[in-house]
């Protein structure tokens, strides 16, 4: 197993999702560069008031499933509503014999919750809000998402 997958160890997202599109490795001239002329921070002021949060569930970290099948088939996407109604998202996935499948889920009442905090606590304390979504590559390994 570890022969099979270590190859893709330290990438989330597999490079043939990329496309090519974000290949963020730098060139080996940039990083002769960078070793060569390291940059070292700045004395930190300890007037500067910083904050850094991170949903602690109800997020795609925590919404996420991945499972092996024993034997090829076709796998159907659907969205059960809290309702009750299913909605298919995908009629037909096409999955090899042993191909992980991999699937996710975000509560957008927990992320609604989180910044209602988050924008409060900013609020509270005097800190500028400033949002970093890292989703840039999930819109092209997870597109139904998007």
């Amino acid at each position: 197993i570890r022969a099979r997958y270590g190859k893709c160890i330290g990438s989330a997202v597999n490079p043939v999702l990329r496309e090519g599109n974000s290949d963020r490795r730098a060139p080996k001239a940039v990083k002769e560069y960078a070793r060569k002329n390291p940059h070292s921070m700045a004395d930190w002021s300890q007037a500067s008031r910083s904050h850094v949060s991170h949903m602690h569930g109800g997020d795609f970290y925590h919404g996420e499933k991945s499972m092996t099948l024993d034997r090829a088939r076709n796998v159907k996407m659907e969205l059960i509503t809290k309702s009750g109604q299913t909605i298919v998202l995908k009629p037909k996935v096409a999955l090899l014999d042993r191909e992980v499948i991999d699937s996710m889920f975000m509560s957008k009442k927990a992320l609604l919750e989180f910044y209602e905090k988050e924008i409060e606590d900013a609020r509270q304390t005097g800190v500028m809000f400033s949002l970093h979504v890292k989703a840039t590559m999930m819109k092209v390994s997870h597109p139904i998402v998007f």
